[in-house]
This record gives C-alpha cells, structure tokens and sequence, in this order.
C-alpha cells in the first residue's frame, strides 16, 4: 500500500520539473524471447542507462530514492521505494517477492 509524507505540495512540484525535462531513454541492449515456435528480439534500455539519465534531473531537484529490505511473512522479501526531498517529504511503495521464487531464478 503506498505512504506519503503529510504534504506533498514541494515533492510533487520537483517531480513536475524532472518530468518536465526528461528526455527519453536510450535503448543499449538487445533481448530475445523464444516461445519455442519463433524467437523475437527487442531492444531495451538497461537500469545503468536509466539512472545515468535521471540522477542529475533529480539531484538538480532535491530528490533522492532509497530501497530498503526487509523480511515479511514466510519465506517473504520485502522491498521498499522511497523517493525523498529535500524538504523532508517523501512517498513510498512496498512490493513484496516469494523467497522461494528469487532462489529458483
């Protein structure tokens, strides 16, 4: 379930700014899919070439992101996203992962 800070009037205005000049992503990889009739490829933009291009929009910003982890229920993870501001406003998300998923992968 997401939380907030109480207001978010500052964070949301930085967050209209970053958009506001964020360019689109360029794609560096290549994947493909086979679902064992046809292989497909596609090209997609990798986590190192995202951050590449928002740190700078959100340090100019004030904004940060911070993930946290932590055990749930059983055999449960926990990851949390906060984005946060330099007025101390923030919003976060939580998602939470099988364990015994992630050790099957």
């Amino acid at each position: 379930m997401p939380a907030h800070s109480d207001r978010l009037n500052k964070i949301a205005a930085a967050l209209a700014c970053v958009q506001e000049r964020l360019d689109p992503v360029h794609t560096d990889e290549i994947g493909m899919i086979d679902d064992g009739i046809s292989e497909r490829m596609y090209r997609y933009a990798t986590l190192t070439s995202v951050w590449a291009a928002i740190r700078p929009l959100l340090a100019q910003h004030g904004l940060s992101v911070v993930q946290t982890c932590e055990a749930g229920e059983a055999n449960e993870l926990r990851l949390t996203t906060t984005l946060l501001h330099t007025s101390g406003q923030w919003i976060a998300g939580t998602t939470a992962k099988d364990t015994i998923a992630i050790i099957a992968v």
